[in-house]
């Protein structure tokens, strides 16, 4: 009872599950001061990229760690990311392809030592919980850049996704791709407002039309959306087979993610995050919200296509005002004001 009345009054969080515990000797520490844990490695400095536990998206812990693997080659120190230590909502009960390092569940390692070698040796510093640059990972060359040279997708995902693709996309057609935010979207502060499902609607089906499509592909987390495009495109739709909330007023936006009903449910989560952003990359025209993960797929895509993206206003940074903004805005339009779209073309 007490959890649901706090989810009234601001954004309810997705939990981290409890699997292994945190070494000792890293409990409070700090960004970007020395530390000693061992004799080895004299002549290194590591600097860990972590994060303390927040319920941050999956192309958000991966723009977070471009972001400072580029400060660590601009400092000539060598860059490790500890997700095993300091978890992510995609740290599962047990390990997965033999570590309990979530980034290695989906990436290669992005320097040759391991985090137990790196926590027996002599000069090691530590990033802060927040980004340096602030950038989006499209409009900056360098974190581009970044991303191309260090960041790997392990052969494994690669595998499925051209599986998934083969069988889902057909050569001859042309296809939208659509990613829509939804469910805690509507309600955490700061965010972007999501459209209302009629608006989104009529906006793809002018821009199919415009562009002469044969399908769409539709991402989203949120069931409202999906079946409002279900109910109009019928066979033309394409969509995978992922874990999806039907978010409602008085309830939960992420009964997705918290209901853990299949084997690895979290780790299976971060992996269709990833599948999702490069089967978005191999679409013809894209539509997207506003999200990290579009912005992935754009640079992931070796395709030119054409990008259109809905902008809308921002959520109050209150957290009170925040959880109730959209639902208002879309129930009582002419008191709290409409939620307004502007299609921004990008290239």
């Amino acid at each position: 009872m007490f959890r649901y009345l706090k989810s009234l009054l601001r954004a309810e969080g997705i939990e981290a599950i409890k699997s292994k515990k945190m070494l000792e000797k890293l409990e409070n520490i700090f960004p970007n001061k020395k530390y000693s844990f061992g004799q080895k490695n004299k002549n290194i400095k590591f600097y860990v990229i972590k994060r303390n536990y927040n319920f941050n998206g999956f192309f958000s812990n991966l723009i977070f760690v471009i972001d400072h693997l580029k400060f660590a080659k601009k400092n000539g120190m060598v860059p490790v990311v500890d997700m095993e230590n300091f978890k992510t909502v995609y740290n599962d009960l047990k390990e997965i392809n033999r570590t309990s390092n979530s980034w290695n569940y989906y990436f290669k390692k992005i320097s040759k030592y391991s985090l137990s070698e790196v926590y027996r040796s002599e000069n090691v510093y530590f990033s802060s919980d927040k980004r340096i640059f602030n950038k989006e990972i499209n409009e900056d060359r360098n974190l581009i850049k970044i991303y191309q040279n260090y960041i790997k997708i392990l052969p494994i995902h690669i595998k499925l996704f051209k599986k998934i693709k083969k069988n889902k996309f057909r050569k001859k057609n042309k296809i939208l791709g659509i990613h829509i935010r939804g469910g805690l979207e509507k309600i955490v502060r700061g965010h972007s407002l999501p459209p209302r499902p009629k608006d989104i609607l009529k906006i793809s089906v002018e821009i199919f039309k415009k562009h002469k499509c044969d399908k769409i592909f539709l991402v989203t987390e949120d069931l409202n959306y999906l079946e409002v495009f279900r109910d109009y495109f019928k066979n033309k739709l394409i969509t995978l087979d992922t874990p999806r909330s039907k978010s409602k007023m008085f309830g939960s936006h992420n009964l997705h993610f918290t209901n853990y009903n299949r084997t690895n449910h979290r780790y299976k989560l971060g992996r269709e995050a990833l599948i999702d952003a490069l089967m978005l990359s191999s679409t013809n025209v894209s539509l997207f919200t506003t999200s990290n993960l579009w912005r992935f797929s754009i640079i992931m895509s070796n395709k030119k296509k054409v990008v259109y993206q809905v902008k809308t206003g921002s959520k109050s940074k209150n957290r009170l005002i925040a959880r109730w903004q959209w639902y208002l805005k879309y129930l009582f339009p002419t008191i709290f004001g409409n939620i307004n779209c502007k299609i921004v073309l990008l290239k």
